[in-house]
């Protein structure tokens, strides 16, 4: 980004809070329970801003994993995978 004012003027939580955005497009959260480069916070204030914008969004909690987890072998991957097939599936 460049800098916080960079990033914070593409915040998609301020784009919606600020009603600068047009249409949402459905939305599928991945988040990782320890993601400590997004923390669940953030992607749970990122789910309920899209909520409150409207938007048809789903939100999933992998517990146990971290950051990237979904590149890498193992049960939450195949769960992950699962999930979003069914996403788009929907």
């Amino acid at each position: 980004f460049g800098s916080k004012e960079a990033m914070n003027e593409t915040s998609i939580q301020r784009v919606m809070a600020m009603n600068e955005h047009q249409r949402l497009p459905r939305v599928f959260v991945v988040q990782s329970e320890l993601d400590l480069n997004v923390p669940v916070f953030m992607t749970e204030s990122l789910h309920g801003a899209l909520l409150d914008a409207g938007a048809d969004v789903k939100y999933k909690l992998y517990r146990g994993v971290a950051h990237g987890f979904a590149s890498s072998e193992g049960p939450q991957t195949e769960v992950c995978i699962k999930d979003v097939i069914q996403f788009i599936k929907d």
